[in-house]
């Protein structure tokens, strides 16, 4: 039964600076920890895992990510809402006593709805139970989870977390479309996006391994939760574009510059209110900031991700992407301006109207997230129902469909992967139809638990308690 599983802390106050602080002591509430779509996929694919998805862990994931992400450690909410949104799920589904079929179906609508309210986006719900979760669903089924995703982005609209009346975090909108000069620009950007993006996850999976090596921070993972906050201030403070939280720089990187000129055309000789929107003379220092921005938030995210805090990673890897786009565009701008006469760009105005930098960082944004998490499809619809900008819609596809073919050729795991095989969760393997199944591994490592010296003879407490036994069980013999 959800929520009566084995307790893991002595009591209730402990537990709960576990959960939001990544303090264990000699134990720890790790189904609180993470981002938690590792779990989600799990269940989804029919293991049972009711510790991680009952009244206590909602309680501890509701206050741990909202320190977290407070904290300003390079950490996004998006994964923790999907895994709030299935506990919720979860709850109402055991409290209504559906079945394990229907329990299972709920859960995974619930999901889905998590993710449409990170982005106020309905339609990529739907996109990522189906590409993320892998789910089989019937058209039925598909309707339901539509119908739940727009009722709850609805709501996020009326509610106005952000302040504009609206459901989506960005409001974006360009002076000018893109050319036909621009496609290889923007197939390149995907590119070197998708080997950003699959080198972070060979950097997270190092990391870990790194990590989990030293006894004094295996132990005690309060210590690198510490330790990295000091270090996020004292490297973040000091940049226009690290020492924000996520979601404003990101807006800030992919707003247009719109600057306009009282005597005729948009300039760029004129200042603009905008500290990300420089004028030609200030572009190469401008650049040279971006790219410490850069250097400094991938440093930084690689860190953040594997802390036992609640954690997504999304829209921090989506600022990545938007600060190696926004290079990019002004780079592109510095050319224009110099070479204005070349036959390709004839047809345009002026270098600011001729190249967008903030198109670019939009690109990137999904690029390099797609390079990270390899969901193409469920990042190009939340990017275009996050910004409106449909016009850009076949540049994004392009570039984060080339971004998950060079990021594949590097690192064939998506970071969720590497985080779940680090977590001692054996990965689920992809039949020929595309559907996630138990591999033979997962068989084996769930069916043999031992939780200290005695065997499980019930096999779904066995399960439960397998999986949240695998972190510290590994640490501790890494650690000996």
């Amino acid at each position: 039964m959800f929520g009566t599983v084995r307790e893991r802390c002595a009591d209730l106050p402990f537990q709960l600076i576990s959960a939001t602080t990544g303090y264990s002591g000699p134990k720890a509430t790790y189904p609180a920890a993470g981002s938690g779509v590792a779990e989600v996929k799990l269940m989804s694919n029919g293991i049972e895992l009711p510790s991680w998805f009952g009244v206590r862990t909602l309680v501890y994931k509701v206050v741990g990510v909202i320190l977290s992400v407070a904290s300003g450690l390079n950490v996004g909410k998006e994964g923790p809402f999907v895994h709030i949104a299935t506990c919720i799920g979860g709850i109402v589904a055991q409290t209504a006593q559906f079945d394990k079929n229907n329990r299972r179906l709920l859960m995974n609508v619930s999901a889905a709805t998590g993710l449409s309210v990170a982005f106020g986006a309905p339609v990529a719900g739907v996109i990522f139970s189906l590409e993320e979760l892998r789910n089989e669903s019937s058209p039925k089924q598909l309707l339901k989870t539509f119908i739940c995703c727009i009722i709850a982005s609805h709501s996020l609209k009326l509610l106005s977390p952000y302040g504009t009346n609206k459901s989506v975090m960005l409001d974006i909108s360009f002076i000018s479309e893109w050319k036909a000069f621009e496609l290889p620009v923007f197939v390149f950007l995907g590119f070197i996006g998708g080997i950003f993006g699959a080198t972070i996850v060979k950097a997270s999976r190092l990391r870990l391994t790194l990590a989990r090596s030293v006894s004094c921070i295996a132990r005690h993972p309060m210590i690198e939760v510490m330790a990295l906050a000091l270090l996020t201030g004292l490297l973040s403070f000091w940049n226009p574009f690290t020492r924000d939280d996520v979601t404003s720089t990101l807006s800030k990187l992919a707003t247009g510059c719109n600057h306009s000129s009282a005597s005729g055309p948009p300039s760029l000789h004129e200042p603009h209110a905008n500290s990300s929107c420089p004028i030609i003379p200030d572009i190469p220092t401008h650049i040279a900031t971006l790219l410490v921005a850069l250097a400094i938030k991938a440093f930084l995210t690689v860190l953040s991700f594997s802390l036992a805090v609640p954690a997504g990673i999304y829209v921090p890897s989506m600022v990545l992407g938007a600060l190696l786009g926004k290079c990019l565009g002004h780079t592109l701008q510095l050319f224009i301006h110099a070479v204005p006469q070349l036959p390709i760009f004839a047809t345009c105005a002026s270098a600011s109207t001729c190249i967008t930098p903030g198109a670019c960082a939009l690109v990137g944004a999904g690029a390099l997230a797609c390079g990270v998490t390899r969901l193409p499809v469920t990042l190009t619809v939340a990017l275009l129902e996050m910004t409106g900008s449909l016009d850009y819609a076949v540049p994004l596809s392009l570039a984060i469909v080339t971004a998950k073919w060079a990021a594949d050729m590097i690192e064939p795991e998506s970071f969720y992967d590497v985080i779940a095989r680090a977590n001692g969760y054996a990965l689920l393997e992809e039949n020929g139809e595309g559907g996630g199944v138990p591999s033979s591994e997962t068989t084996r490592l769930l069916s043999s638990s031992r939780v200290g010296s005695v065997r499980l003879e019930d096999e779904e407490a066995a399960i439960v308690n397998s999986v949240s036994d695998c972190w510290e069980e590994q640490t501790v013999q890494q650690s000996v």
